[in-house]
């Protein structure tokens, strides 16, 4: 007790707020489990823009599996078109195209088979994402990318410093 009559009031007081404010860090870290968005996508443009696509956790692990046999859940054909039409809502050139699609795991790592298939690891892993990039979309040579989940949804990008909306999207 002796210690503690040394320490000065304002310092008790400080150290008290710090760790309420630990304890509510934590509260608020652990009631966002579901609602934590998980990056599955980032890039910077040449314009200096980060784009970051990020899907809710309980979303992400809604979306179908595909444990590699068989078709996806969504077809190429189906997800250009997606991203297409997606890009044109947006403001793009009705005459852009696609030009280069990625399908690939959220987890690319993990190996397809694991002993826990509710790690989430393995839960990603059988989720798979398609990345597309659609050419001419608002001036000649201008890119942009579109993310396609097997749902059929398409995420929309949040973006780092946020600009006016034709250069949110541009590559």
């Amino acid at each position: 007790m002796a210690i503690l009559t040394k320490i000065p009031f304002q310092s008790l007081a400080f150290t008290r707020l710090l760790i309420g404010l630990s304890f509510l860090a934590v509260a608020l870290f652990a009631s966002a489990g579901a609602d934590y968005k998980f990056p599955i996508h980032q890039r910077v443009s040449s314009y200096g823009v980060t784009n970051t696509w990020s899907v809710p956790w309980n979303q992400l692990t809604n979306l179908p599996a595909w444990n590699e046999e068989g078709e996806p859940p969504i077809s190429v054909g189906r997800a250009m078109s997606l991203a297409k039409n997606w890009m044109i809502s947006k403001g793009a050139d009705t005459n852009c195209y696609v030009i280069t699609v990625q399908f690939r795991p959220l987890a690319p790592s993990v190996p397809p088979v694991m002993p826990n298939p509710q790690s989430p690891g393995s839960l990603l892993r059988h989720r798979w994402v398609y990345i597309i990039r659609v050419f001419q979309v608002y001036q000649y040579g201008s890119i942009a990318t579109c993310v396609v989940l097997p749902d059929g949804s398409v995420v929309e990008p949040e973006c780092s410093p946020n600009v006016k909306k034709e250069l949110r999207y541009l590559d």
